[in-house]
């Protein structure tokens, strides 16, 4: 029957769309803070081929060392320190060991054998970690007071070559609990509110993600995307999420429905 089919087609567009992480990138420089109106209507002078030499730029002021990565980093704590409490796009903020991997980081770009160093990817870049996401040590909720003080023993392998690529989590981001919901209303801690207007939602179910990246805090956060908690949110904060072909990325760690 045409409604049967219909639904057998919804069903399985669903399944190939599941749990899929990503990069939620920015569309300009968050070098420094900008009026979240003034992010909101610059969303599309860039293009998505700029998004690749953004991230080249961000990097290669450290490999130049025309910044250091504990600049790099204290500075994006101050951003959070002094934003967030309005947006509150995280539910945990990991400063002081965000501040020690840095320093670990500008010894061995200081140091004669530094090569392998220079050449990670993404050195030096502050990143955002959606709380469904697992990171070592660190305690990871899926924005439910449930799992309150569940922390994991490893990292999710998207967290993991995160790391491995030379970019440092600064935190974890607030989310509709369990992925359930559209606008980081449905938390289980607080709403997360939308830089662009904060009388507005940022949309969800990665919207901690976006705000963060949206209000300047990060320059990339990881969201999880079943039917849109990825492009949704991006769209809202007026920046761009990207989600992969499913599979491209490993669903290992991070929280099923």
């Amino acid at each position: 029957r045409p409604e049967k089919l219909q639904n057998r087609v919804m069903l399985f567009c669903f399944e190939i769309a599941a749990f899929s992480i990503m990069f939620l990138l920015p569309v300009i420089s968050f070098t420094s803070v900008k009026p979240a109106v003034k992010i909101f209507s610059q969303r599309s002078t860039r293009s998505l081929c700029s998004f690749k030499s953004f991230i080249s730029e961000e990097v290669e002021d450290v490999r130049s060392k025309k910044t250091t990565v504990f600049d790099k980093i204290t500075q994006c704590i101050e951003r959070i320190e002094k934003s967030d409490p309005k947006i509150r796009a995280y539910l945990s903020v990991h400063g002081e060991e965000a501040v020690q991997e840095a320093k670990i980081l500008d010894r061995k770009i200081n140091s004669a054998d530094n090569q392998a160093t220079l050449n990670l990817p993404l050195l030096g870049l502050p990143v955002a970690v959606k709380d469904n996401i697992c990171t070592k040590g660190k305690e990871t909720t899926a924005a439910s007071k449930i799992l309150g003080g569940y922390v994991p023993s490893y990292d999710a392998t998207a967290v993991r070559m995160l790391r491995e690529a030379g970019a440092i989590v600064i935190g974890k981001t607030n989310m509709d609990e369990f992925g359930m919901g559209s606008t980081t209303e449905n938390s289980g801690y607080f709403p997360t509110k939308n830089p662009a207007n904060e009388a507005h939602s940022p949309g969800g179910s990665s919207g901690g993600s976006a705000a963060a990246v949206a209000s300047g805090t990060v320059v990339a956060s990881l969201g999880t995307d079943t039917g849109g908690s990825i492009r949704q949110p991006a769209s809202w904060c007026g920046i761009v999420g990207l989600k992969p072909t499913y599979g491209r990325v490993s669903r290992s760690g991070f929280f099923s429905f």
